[in-house]
């Protein structure tokens, strides 16, 4: 009972939420954000072809990769069969 009434809480403020950290955002809100603003994408763009192989690893056994509702109780009302399947990076 309390933690729908907390999700419905969430769900009611989440737009004034979003409009807030957009004014106060330094980025902004753009389209599309320039990758210069996140030092830290270079060293993803420059193991992009690993990262792809580990995933094009872990997809060749996709049975084993978990079921979104079993990983998130919020996701079980729009995630109702296992097709959705969620592997963290």
């Amino acid at each position: 009972m309390r933690r729908r009434l907390i999700i419905r809480l969430g769900v009611a403020l989440m737009g004034v939420l979003d409009r807030i950290l957009v004014r106060c955002s330094r980025l902004g809100d753009p389209a599309r954000f320039d990758t210069a603003d996140f030092p830290w994408a270079a060293e993803l763009e420059r193991n992009s072809a690993l990262i792809r192989r580990e995933a094009e690893e872990i997809l060749r056994d996709a049975a084993n990769v978990p079921p979104l509702r079993r990983i998130s109780e919020d996701h079980k009302k729009i995630a109702i069969d296992d097709k959705w399947r969620s592997f963290f990076l």
